[in-house]
């Protein structure tokens, strides 16, 4: 019977070990999962972005008459200044053609002279007179556009640079022919510190950009680098695609210093902040509640939870504005 006893009260003290152990294990585990956040200082804003691509400045040149490459006077990468001579074709041609238009021009004026200075008796000039006197007129002064027309071919022979830049693509080399029906640019011209960043907004979108607003471009290939730009082209013509859809072309000066490290047709986004508070208390979303008209958190309060009365501000749908209630540092609990 003793023995009996002794094993019962051996049983009953296991027990009593064993339900205080799981005891404290279930309350240190309920106690690792409180979870709790600090009232910080941030940041909040709203945006949206739009997809684009960073485009330079540049002057895509070709001539506007055929013939062949007599001259290239610069190389890719070559700075150059607004009217410098670039390129020329062969002249030869053209000018022999000149010299020809000028002789039969000159024949012509002999011949309109000569029969403007013929003197007619009386009542002689009739219709008949009158016709000659008009096609000869009509002659000097066709003879007179051909020395004109290849005039300008002679000058339309030569590229010139249409801006201080750079050399950035030559297309062509010295004894190949170009003709007006290719539509490839022979040389290209680039202005260094043009690059912008241009993007097609939605009609939905694009009401909400307006050049006054805070922008940023983020680079595909540079992830965790932002670009401070401004907005300073919205279009108000429509680009309609083949679903119909409409957009419109915004365009952003990129005056971030380091954006000069950027190339041309660089893909990425550009970002529209609409709205935006900074150095104010924040806390996550979650960790508001709302009763009778009130927002509430759960504070900890010399290690004890505690109901808050809050005032909350603006959120931008994660974190949320603490107006009133809460100090930088207080620790929340979290749902």
């Amino acid at each position: 019977m003793k023995f009996t006893k002794t094993a019962i009260s051996i049983v009953v003290i296991g027990v009593l070990i064993v339900s205080g152990f799981l005891g404290y294990q279930k309350f240190t585990k309920t106690s690792k999962e409180i979870k709790k956040t600090a009232v910080k200082t941030g940041t909040l804003k709203i945006d949206f972005s739009i997809d684009g691509k960073t485009v330079i400045d540049r002057r895509d040149l070709k001539f506007t008459v055929s013939g062949k490459v007599a001259k290239i006077n610069v190389k890719e990468g070559q700075e150059v200044k607004r009217g410098q001579y670039l390129m020329a074709l062969d002249t030869q041609d053209v000018q022999k053609n000149i010299q020809k238009d000028l002789k039969d021009y000159q024949i012509t004026r002999n011949n309109f002279d000569q029969t403007t200075q013929v003197t007619y008796p009386s009542g002689a000039v009739n219709d008949t007179v009158k016709r000659i006197l008009d096609n000869n007129q009509s002659t000097l002064d066709k003879s007179v556009l051909d020395v004109e027309i290849r005039d300008i071919a002679l000058k339309e022979s030569y590229l010139y640079a249409p801006i201080d830049g750079i050399v950035s693509a030559i297309n062509i080399r010295e004894g190949e022919t170009t003709n007006t029906q290719n539509s490839t640019s022979v040389i290209t011209i680039t202005k260094p510190g043009s690059l912008t960043f241009e993007a097609y907004a939605e009609d939905t979108d694009v009401l909400k950009i307006n050049k006054e607003q805070k922008t940023v471009v983020k680079i595909d290939a540079l992830p965790g680098t932002t670009y401070s730009a401004t907005v300073d082209f919205i279009s108000n013509l429509a680009t309609v695609d083949a679903n119909g859809l409409s957009s419109y072309k915004v365009r952003a000066l990129l005056t971030d210093p380091k954006a000069t490290s950027l190339l041309d047709g660089m893909t990425g986004q550009i970002q529209f902040i609409t709205k935006e508070k900074t150095g104010i208390l924040i806390i996550p979303n979650g960790a508001v509640t709302r009763k009778d008209n009130k927002s509430f958190v759960t504070k900890l309060y010399q290690g004890k939870p505690q109901e808050t009365v809050v005032e909350t501000g603006f959120t931008d749908g994660k974190e949320v504005e603490v107006v009133s209630g809460l100090a930088l540092g207080d620790e929340i609990i979290l749902p």
